[in-house]
């Protein structure tokens, strides 16, 4: 009877061991998926001369998304005198930052461009949605990024993130209107 206890004392023992122990493992291994990088895109368009000026473009989370230090959003100024036939009237930039995702999930973080100053400026004010959805495939943890428009049943995803803002001509309103 003695010896019964002991065994049933020892293959509980065991048992306990063979299932805490992987766990406590896994806790100092954990895998994470991260996006950095994360450029935001302003084309200048119209028929008229693009006025040198700063334009604003702000990130902030949906439900609780993660942010990189914690912040509440984050911020880009783009200035549209890099908009240049060079570039295809285009200027780009980077949230800074390295966004990090622990768990399986969908996040959403709401891009929006704040109105400039241009008395001859038509501003883009769509809602650009960035998705992020984490989840395990086998034993990698991984991660797809992809853009869609606020609003729009279609559902396009996209894979930038792109503002066309137009300046026009005032003075001329049938000079044609150029798109890059």
């Amino acid at each position: 009877m003695k010896i019964r206890k002991i065994a049933a004392a020892l293959l509980t023992l065991a048992l306990c061991l063979g299932l805490c122990l992987p766990a406590a493992f896994a806790e100092g291994n954990t895998q994470y998926a991260a996006v950095e990088g994360l450029t935001v895109n302003v084309r200048c368009a119209g028929n008229a001369g693009i006025p040198r000026e700063e334009l604003t473009v702000r990130l902030t989370p949906r439900d609780g998304a993660p942010m990189p230090d914690n912040a509440k959003y984050l911020e880009v100024t783009l200035n549209t005198a890099d908009c240049t036939r060079d570039n295809g009237y285009i200027t780009s930039a980077e949230f800074a930052g390295k966004f990090e995702f622990d768990k399986p999930g969908n996040y959403q973080y709401e891009v929006v461009q704040l109105p400039g100053n241009a008395a001859n400026g038509t501003y883009d004010d769509r809602v650009m949605i960035v998705h992020v959805s984490t989840s395990w495939s086998g034993d990698a943890f991984g991660k797809q990024v992809w853009v869609t428009v606020d609003g729009e049943t279609a559902g396009e995803k996209m894979t930038d993130i792109t503002f066309t803002n137009r300046y026009s001509n005032p003075s001329d309103p049938d000079d044609p209107i150029y798109i890059p």
